[in-house]
């Protein structure tokens, strides 16, 4: 049987953006492994009419959608057969689709406050600390990461200073962190990369960033402030993902002990990453079969 036809809901790509990041890069994975991947542009209306006159308008004279991988945009006769995949953000089904997938790239309801999903959605989460065991019982994984060429160590030598990352952790106390460290939030990623070669430790108030792990890449010792009550395995169930990051300052040993292993995960992660990605393909096409 061959594997469905997938249509990726998605939000205009920001480089910033490590949940945009990586829907564009599943529908990247999906295309190489032979499946037939398109997105649909979230500013992009379903229908046509009077009611639509003027989302189309605005989306047309706006259209200027990024798109580093050069994907190909989906069109209103995918939806009749495809499987949409929507975010843990997008409430309901504003496609119309008959084939959904929830993907649970973040907590659902932790960004908007809302959970509006549907009864008959399969759904997959993108790290254990993300899933609903109502909706994902089975705690399946899909988890694609995509690699940011600037983020590589540079220093070998002296080091000192500190930086900052709030991102979502913006509700919780910033106290953590010297003084004088670096909020590193806004730049771009030359920016940071070059921060993260030049301070020693970065102090991240949100739990579940990857520029954690960028940081490592830099060669800087990323500290994860931790949550009350929650511990470092319910922080991050899978030991590998934890490998060159310090969850609390006392945990610095072990990042820096665990950095040369974090560069070996990581050089392992795409194949592994593959796997998932064929045993996603075949989850829909069982699950989605005509």
């Amino acid at each position: 049987m061959s594997a469905p036809e997938f249509v990726i809901w998605t939000p205009r790509y920001l480089d910033d953006n490590g949940g945009v990041i990586v829907l564009f890069e599943l529908c990247q994975r999906l295309s190489d492994l032979g499946a037939t991947a398109r997105i649909w542009p979230s500013a992009k209306p379903v229908g046509f009419g009077i009611g639509t006159w003027r989302a189309w308008a605005s989306y047309i004279r706006r259209k200027r959608w990024q798109n580093p991988k050069g994907v190909g945009n989906a069109s209103r006769r995918h939806l009749a057969t495809a499987v949409v995949i929507y975010p843990e953000i997008v409430p309901g089904n504003p496609l119309g689709a008959s084939r959904v997938v929830r993907w649970l790239l973040y907590k659902p309801g932790a960004h908007t406050g809302v959970v509006d999903f549907g009864e008959d959605e399969a759904t997959f989460c993108y790290n254990p600390a993300f899933n609903d065991a109502g909706l994902n019982p089975e705690g399946r994984i899909l988890r694609v990461s995509s690699t940011i060429p600037d983020y590589r160590q540079t220093n070998f030598g002296e080091r000192s200073g500190a930086a900052l990352i709030i991102r979502k952790g913006s509700m919780r106390e910033l106290n953590a962190h010297p003084p004088d460290a670096v909020n590193v939030d806004e730049m771009s990623h030359a920016e940071r990369a070059k921060i993260f070669n030049r301070v020693e430790r970065l102090y991240c108030y949100d739990p579940h960033t990857y520029y954690a792990i960028y940081a490592a890449l830099c060669g800087c010792v990323p500290i994860v402030i931790p949550e009350p009550g929650v511990s470092e395995e319910v922080w991050e169930p899978d030991p590998r993902m934890r490998l060159g990051l310090a969850y609390g300052e006392d945990r610095v040993d072990w990042a820096l002990e665990s950095r040369s292993a974090l560069l070996d995960h990581l050089a392992q992660a795409r194949a592994e990453e593959d796997v998932a990605v064929r045993e996603f393909i075949r989850c829909c096409r069982e699950r989605f079969r005509r």
